[in-house]
């Protein structure tokens, strides 16, 4: 979890400080930022409020499903490949 991990670091917060803050042991925040473990919906909740909202509950459903690149699903990158239609406009 790259936004909670930059969040402890611009704060000097450590692992525990923060785990004390959220009510969870420094091992349990040590798992969240390695991706071992996923916050209780309570917890994510508690680490939105704690942070003043930096670390939002999508952030984590955003670490777990990253969206495929536009190569990824076929969108061409350069708009030269995109011809759309032109649409004439009757009065």
């Amino acid at each position: 979890m790259e936004k909670l991990k930059s969040y402890l670091t611009r704060n000097k917060l450590s692992q525990a400080e923060f785990g004390k803050q959220v009510g969870v042991a420094q091992s349990t925040i040590n798992r969240y930022l390695r991706g071992l473990r996923f916050p209780e919906p309570e917890i994510v909740l508690k680490i939105e409020k704690t942070t003043n909202g930096i670390v939002r509950p999508v952030d984590w459903y955003v670490d777990l499903y990253p969206s495929p690149s536009l190569e990824e699903v076929g969108v061409p990158l350069t708009t030269a490949d995109n011809k759309h239609p032109q649409h004439n406009s009757h009065s």
